[in-house]
C-alpha cells in the first residue's frame, strides 16, 4: 500500500507523540549545552493536546503520511501574524527512522505549506534549529529553506573549564570590582542591564525570579565595575548549576556588558575573567554562554578566553 498524506485531524495524540520522540531521540545523544535543563524534552499526548488548546499548534495544520493505521511521517504548524506579516510557523517535522529518505517528510511539509498559503501566509518559518543536527539542516535546505540573518542568530559558545587558568582582573585607573549584594543591588542591576541591552526591559523582580531565587544562586559569581563616583558601569554574572544531590552540572556566563561610553576599556574582559575565576574551583562541565555573531568584540573576547562556537540556533525561512 502506497503511503498517503492527509490532514491528521488529531483523533489520537499518542501515535504523534511516539513518532516525535522516536524521530527526535538523536537530540539526547548530543553533548548538553543547557545548564538549566535538557535541550529538548519528550513530547506527550497531553502536551500536544495542550498546544492545540492554547493555539500553539493548529489541529487543521497537522499533516501525516500513513500506511494503513500506521503513522510514518508528519509535519505540523500554525499561523502567526497578520496582513503582510502573516506566516506559517512550522512546529514539527518528523519521520520514522526506517522510513527516512523516502520523501515522506518532504510530502508532509509540502502539504503543510500548501495549507499555509491557503491561510494567507507569504512565508514559512522555523524557529531555532540546532546546527549540530546536520541531517535536519540539510533536509530543510533541500526543501528551499534558507537560514535567516546570520549576525542576529543565537549561538552557544563553550569552553573546557579544566583548561582555563585563572587570570588577573585588570581595570582602568579609578575603577573597582564589586560583588553583587542581594537585597541591595537588584535595582541597579536592572537599570544597567536595560541601558546596555535595551528592550525588552527587565525589572528587579525578574532578576530575582530568573536568578536570585534559584537554589544554586551564588552572589560571589555576580559582579559590577564601579567608577570613581561609585556608579556601576559594567556587569556580568555566572550561574553554577547543581542537581538535587549538589553535584555541579555546568555553568553559564550571563549578561556581560558595559555602558556605551565605557566600551573599549576592557571592562567586559575584567568582569568575565572574574566570573570564570570564581567558577574555576568547581570545574563545571559544560561551561557555556549565549551570544550573537553581531557582538563582534564580545565574540572575540570569548574566543580569547578559550570559548568556541558549539552550536548555532538557526532560524530558517522560505517564501511561499
Amino acid at each position: 500500500m502506497e503511503p498517503r498524506v492527509e490532514t491528521y485531524g488529531g483523533a489520537r495524540w499518542e501515535p504523534v507523540a511516539h513518532l516525535l520522540n522516536e524521530a527526535y531521540s538523536e537530540r539526547w545523544s548530543l553533548p548538553p549545552l543547557n545548564i538549566y535543563g535538557p535541550d529538548w524534552e519528550p513530547v506527550s499526548a497531553e502536551k500536544l493536546e495542550e498546544e492545540v488548546r492554547e493555539g500553539r499548534l493548529a489541529r487543521e495544520g497537522l499533516f501525516a503520511a500513513t500506511e494503513g493505521e500506521r503513522l510514518l511521517s508528519l509535519a505540523g504548524g500554525r499561523m502567526v501574524g497578520e496582513g503582510e506579516e502573516r506566516a506559517l510557523e512550522v512546529m514539527y517535522v518528523a519521520t520514522r527512522r526506517e522510513r527516512r529518505r523516502q520523501h515522506l517528510a518532504a510530502a508532509c511539509l509540502e502539504a503543510l505549506e500548501t495549507w499555509g498559503r491557503e491561510q494567507g501566509a507569504g512565508r514559512a518559518r522555523i524557529g531555532r534549529v540546532d546546527s549540530r543536527l546536520e541531517s535536519a539542516c540539510a533536509f530543510l535546505e533541500a526543501q528551499g529553506y534558507t537560514c535567516g540573518d546570520h549576525d542576529q542568530m543565537s549561538i552557544t559558545m563553550a569552553a573546557e573549564a579544566s583548561e582555563y587558568q585563572p587570570l588577573p582582573v585588570e581595570l582602568p585607573p579609578g575603577c573597582r570590582l564589586v560583588q553583587f549584594r542581594p537585597g541591595v543591588d537588584e535595582q541597579d542591576w536592572a537599570e544597567l542591564r536595560n541601558t546596555v541591552f535595551g528592550e525588552p526591559e527587565w525589572t528587579p523582580e525578574q532578576f530575582r525570579e530568573r536568578f536570585e531565587n534559584q537554589p544554586f544562586f551564588d552572589p560571589r559569581g555576580w559582579v559590577f565595575v564601579e567608577n570613581e563616583q561609585g556608579r556601576k558601569i559594567a556587569m556580568s554574572g555566572i550561574v553554577v548549576a547543581r542537581d538535587e544531590t549538589e553535584r555541579v552540572t555546568g555553568a553559564c556566563v550571563e549578561w556581560v556588558g558595559a555602558l556605551p561610553e565605557y566600551r573599549g576599556k576592557k571592562l567586559g574582559q575584567a568582569v568575565v575573567v572574574s566570573c570564570l575565576n570564581f567558577a574555576k574551583q568547581f570545574e563545571p562541565e559544560p561551561l557555556v554562554l549565549i551570544t550573537q555573531y553581531f557582538r563582534t568584540p564580545a565574540v572575540g573576547l570569548y574566543k580569547k578566553l578559550g570559548f568556541r562556537v558549539a552550536r548555532e540556533l538557526r532560524p530558517y525561512e522560505k517564501k511561499l
